[in-house]
């Protein structure tokens, strides 16, 4: 593996990485427009978070 190869793996895995919790920081403060937005209860809302994450973890 050359050292540009190396280099590019290495951004790629970093912008992975910084994927989730930039996710997490625009999806929590939108959770009560979303209640609204959808007609939906909290708990709905707040299920999709925790699917969010199960999805993540098996990724």
């Amino acid at each position: 593996m050359t050292r540009l190869h190396r280099f590019e793996l290495t951004i790629i895995l970093g912008a992975l990485t910084a994927f989730a919790p930039m996710a997490i920081d625009r999806y929590l403060p939108a959770l009560p427009a979303l209640e609204l937005a959808f007609a939906a209860d909290t708990a709905a809302i707040q299920r999709t978070l925790a699917v969010f994450f199960l999805g993540y973890a098996v990724g």
